[in-house]
């Protein structure tokens, strides 16, 4: 007769508990993550996308938040959080991934949600309709919803054990989406923040008058 400690402990674990001990794990270390050396210096980056970016596109983006489910914030950190290093408004150019268009939306997605990339208001769509399916399976953590976004579900659910270590570009888009979050909810609405003047325009404010 099989000892019954043994048989318990090789009970292969769900695919639900691994996503539990994912989210888990991501939250525990979300902290660390934020000390990299790549998200250091990152935030005025996340601005200028907000600013570039996310506002032009704020009715498309509250549009399918809504018909999502999704707090439309989540999808504005996903989109900051892509669009970081992109200082050209309107022009979306492919990761060397094949993730494509303002939410550089992966290949796998766009197949699956049948988005066209291409078009900014689809894209924004597909992705909030990708973000309300992990939703439902990680639960409502910005990080970790970054890196299922970001590494795709099966890949988030792998590092649910130890010691598999998050990747590097993980690490990095978890703790810029904890960065994000908390900009979006440092009580102050999302209407304020688009408000909030930006660098360039308060810069030129300063220079005085030649008359």
């Amino acid at each position: 007769m099989a000892d019954k400690k043994s048989t318990e402990e090789e009970a292969p674990v769900s695919a639900a508990m691994r996503q539990a001990m994912a989210a888990d794990r991501v939250m525990r270390e979300v902290q660390d993550f934020r000390q990299d050396a790549s998200v250091k210096g990152e935030e005025a980056n996340l601005d200028r996308a907000m600013e570039l970016h996310v506002k032009p596109n704020e009715g498309f983006i509250r549009k399918y938040a809504d018909m999502a489910g999704i707090d439309p914030k989540l999808l504005m950190a996903v989109i900051a959080v892509e669009q970081r290093g992109n200082t050209t408004p309107g022009k979306y150019v492919s990761s060397d991934k094949g993730a494509k268009g303002i939410a550089q939306v992966r290949s796998l997605v766009q197949k699956a949600y049948k988005i066209n990339p291409d078009n900014v208001e689809d894209s924004i769509r597909g992705a909030a309709e990708y973000l309300r399916d992990m939703k439902k399976k990680f639960g409502e953590d910005y990080p970790v919803l970054g890196v299922a976004y970001h590494s795709g579900e099966t890949n988030l659910r792998g590092h649910s054990q130890q010691p598999s270590p998050f990747g590097p570009k993980a690490r990095e888009y978890a703790a810029l989406m904890s960065i994000m979050q908390e900009k979006l909810n440092r009580g102050e609405n999302t209407a304020r923040f688009f408000e909030t003047v930006n660098p360039t325009e308060k810069l030129r404010q300063s220079i005085p008058s030649k008359e």
